[in-house]
């Protein structure tokens, strides 16, 4: 669950807002999503960059144990950031 890591969460966002600033307008975690409204600077359109890396930094609290063998055998793990 997310609601459970938030501190995490947090400490991600912070990361990356350090070399990608953008401004939080609101912010919505949910038990399996989280929800945002950013404002990116003037001229920036790479919001992708940003989430991707937030994904990166943020720990995957879900587990991974739905893959199947053969996508475990890749090294694949499970996306749960992909429910948008």
């Amino acid at each position: 669950m997310l609601v459970r890591h938030i501190d995490p969460l947090r400490d991600a966002v912070r990361h990356v807002r350090i070399n990608h600033p953008f401004i939080i307008h609101a912010w919505v975690v949910l038990p399996d999503r989280l929800d945002c409204v950013i404002e990116l600077p003037p001229g920036d359109i790479d919001f992708a960059t940003r989430w991707r890396l937030i994904i990166v930094v943020f720990p995957n609290p879900f587990p991974t144990l739905m893959l199947s063998a053969v996508r475990l055998r890749r090294g694949e793990r499970a996306i749960w950031q992909r429910r948008y």
